[in-house]
């Protein structure tokens, strides 16, 4: 990928493209990583369970593995080459539009520098694994041999067989990396953004987007859905292993998918909030520089064109006094019914569908049409 991106690559990364493992061209660079991690993190277990009597099945039949690694992880990989240039496409507008006065630019370049290092490399990876690893320890010593799935232990002793192994110090810490590591570039957005409500940036209460020119970070949380998908899809695998093998009904979960979308807004939806203190004094300055200006204008037209003392005359309506007035006025509402909160709402549906719609098949399959639509007529009712 580019290495103009606000993001800068994970070191992993770095080491299979100079191991000549990854192409220059971002398709087959993406194909050839979901290869890659279906070949530690899925291949291994399909072939280890093979090797343990009756697991093979057991594995098979696992739907939050299948899903977990034939799925979530692919999209993961995939969501880098469609979020990553969103971002940097957003982080060059403000160097690049008047919105960042010319004082702060050499900051913001320093401060775009600083996410772009901390994004990545050496230490970041060191720490993401750190992390990863001691939360596998924690599971392993907290959670009874039970919790896990029957396929990781072996029958005999109930101990963890080659496969339970692999999954617990290979695949699941490849997932949650993948998962903390988008985790680590949102807070490096959020830190990001929050500087920026803080430089001292360029607004103009009267801007046609409603927004004093910030109207765009309101639609930026869309930039997320393709990691919103990811993540819903390893909570509603959860949710399809326990309908399918452990006859849970799907009706009386409705909260699952619920909840799953509600976090997603929350957690993407929020960071543009972080300019709201900056809208509301640059409303609060627009209403009263605005109001002022409106209130003279006002007071010369009045003056001019009432009380009788300029004559009416057929072409009056073509002076340039209602016009100017007028435009005026129009653009003045801009600054009265600005926004002092970067929400979009259809950004807020689009989020919550990206997590929802992963639940949609559980729904569809382990559920009769006829128990779906008796379901919504006792909650009506």
């Amino acid at each position: 990928m580019p290495s103009t991106l606000l993001f800068a690559e994970a070191t992993h990364i770095k080491l299979l493209r100079r191991a000549r493992l990854i192409p220059v061209e971002d398709r087959h660079e993406a194909a050839r990583r979901c290869v890659l991690l279906f070949a530690l993190a899925w291949l291994p277990l399909a072939l280890l369970v093979l090797t343990q009597a009756g697991a093979a099945s057991l594995f098979f039949r696992d739907i939050t593995a299948q899903v977990r690694y034939l799925v979530a992880l692919p999209l993961l990989v995939v969501a880098d080459y469609i979020v990553l240039p969103r971002a940097e496409a957003l982080g060059r507008y403000f160097l690049e539009s008047s919105l960042l006065p010319p004082s702060m630019r050499e900051a913001y370049r320093d401060m775009a520098s600083a996410v772009r290092k901390r994004s990545a490399g050496p230490l970041t990876a060191l720490g993401i694994a750190a992390v990863v690893y001691a939360s596998m320890l924690a599971m392993y010593f907290i959670l009874p041999g039970p919790q896990w799935a029957a396929w990781q232990r072996q029958g005999s002793t109930g101990a963890f067989s080659l496969a339970g192994w692999w999954h617990l110090l290979v695949s699941l810490p490849i997932l949650l990396g993948l998962i903390l590591s988008w985790a680590w570039r949102w807070l490096l957005w959020v830190r990001l953004l929050w500087w920026l409500a803080r430089a001292g940036l360029v607004l103009m209460p009267s801007h046609p987007d409603g927004a004093a020119g910030l109207g765009f970070l309101a639609d930026s949380p869309r930039m997320f859905i393709p990691v919103v998908i990811p993540l819903a899809v390893v909570v509603a695998a959860t949710l399809g292993h326990s309908l399918v093998l452990e006859g849970v009904t799907a009706v009386g979960h409705e909260a699952t998918p619920l909840i799953t979308a509600g976090l997603a807004i929350v957690v993407f939806a929020s960071p543009p909030l972080l300019f709201a203190r900056v809208l509301v004094a640059a409303r609060h300055d627009g209403m009263l520089e605005y109001g002022e200006l409106c209130r003279n204008v006002g007071l010369v037209f009045e003056q001019r064109w009432l009380g009788g003392r300029t004559p009416v005359e057929p072409g009056v309506l073509e002076r340039p006094d209602f016009s100017a007035t007028t435009d005026l006025y129009g653009l003045s509402v801009n600054v009265f019914e600005m926004k002092l909160l970067l929400v979009d709402y259809p950004t807020l549906v689009a989020l919550a569908l990206a997590s929802v719609l992963p639940f949609a098949p559980l729904w569809l399959a382990a559920v009769p049409f006829h128990a779906v639509v008796d379901h919504i007529v006792g909650m009506l009712v």
